[in-house]
């Protein structure tokens, strides 16, 4: 079994491990059969037509962005107002089900790809003051250690696309993984860097204000007299 090393922003240490893709899988289906015995909306809604044969049929409705066009409008406002209704449930319900299996694959990545020293004491506590609890399961546990100790947004966002080419070892080679991880790291140095420039000009611009308002006044320019005597 191929491993890479990771050292995070805090000088944690991480192994990474390949994992199944098969158990990634999983646990996205399991996510969708959990969503499915809550009753969410996941399935599109259905409408009935008659048929050139004047039999009843069922479909499921549809709505295409790029043309506009959809099964949702009827001569009914009132049914036009429950299809939106189921629509958007719907979509709203798909939504939440993505976020919830990236979250989920994600668990799996850190549970079973990540070898590390979890320390015997002092991140607990910081846990529980801020209200998180800490799992005895040896493999919960080591996620919430990863998830709220170890690993910075940085090191999550460059973890989640290094462990997914790392899953699949047989057909990446080890030189391709490095120079894919390289690339996942300068672009988001690069997004980084663009993000803190832009920052930096905003608050150059406000921060101006009242250095050239002063430099303005110091040099004699004419600005606005105030008038001394009382209104009225």
């Amino acid at each position: 079994m191929e491993k890479e090393l990771y050292t995070t922003e805090d000088g944690v240490e991480l192994t990474l491990v390949p994992v199944r893709p098969v158990l990634i899988q999983a646990a996205s289906l399991q996510v969708e059969d959990e969503f499915r015995d809550r009753d969410e909306p996941i399935d599109p809604p259905v409408y009935r037509f008659k048929d050139v044969s004047g039999e009843f049929m069922t479909a499921a409705h549809s709505v295409d962005e790029a043309t506009g066009r959809n099964t949702l409008e009827t001569e009914d406002k009132r049914e036009t107002a429950r299809n939106w209704d189921a629509w958007n449930r719907h979509q709203d319900a798909l939504v939440r089900m993505a976020q919830a299996t990236e979250e989920r694959r994600i668990k799996v990545m850190y549970m079973l790809g990540i070898e590390c020293v979890i320390p015997d004491e002092g991140w607990e506590n910081q846990l529980r003051v801020a209200g998180i609890d800490v799992p005895d399961d040896p493999l919960e546990r080591k996620f919430t250690y990863l998830w709220f100790i170890a690993c910075s947004m940085y090191d999550k966002s460059i973890l989640r696309q290094v462990m997914q080419v790392l899953n699949y070892t047989k057909m990446v080679g080890a030189e391709q993984r490095k120079t894919f991880r390289e690339a996942v790291q300068s672009s988001m140095e690069a997004r980084a860097r663009e993000i803190v420039e832009t920052a930096l000009q905003r608050v150059g611009k406000v921060g101006k204000l009242v250095p050239d308002d002063e430099a303005r006044r110091d040099e004699g320019s004419e600005g606005v007299e105030v008038d001394a005597e009382p209104v009225g």
